[in-house]
């Protein structure tokens, strides 16, 4: 990853919440999480409407990207955004 991206990367991780951040922690470790209900079960334990705004905020942000394929859609981190939340 270049320190340009790196650099983009760490301001997108300043401009999420705190419970934001704690779920793109744990997302991390996943390539594909495939399901909504998959990333609200990874967000902090928190109320299901809370986990589901927290779940929103990284999509609306473009940290969770969003793919529709017919009736299936699948969620999943893109690659850059992954190795930079393993170096940050």
């Amino acid at each position: 990853m270049t320190a340009d991206a790196a650099g983009v990367h760490r301001v997108e991780l300043q401009l999420c919440t705190p419970q934001e951040q704690r779920l793109w922690a744990r997302v991390r470790v996943r390539r594909k999480l495939s399901s909504w209900m998959r990333l609200r079960q990874c967000a902090p334990a928190t109320s299901p409407a809370t986990r589901w705004w927290i779940g929103v905020g990284l999509v609306d942000k473009s940290i969770v990207v969003r793919h529709e394929g017919g009736t299936v859609v699948r969620y999943r981190l893109l690659e850059s955004i992954r190795e930079f939340g393993w170096s940050a």
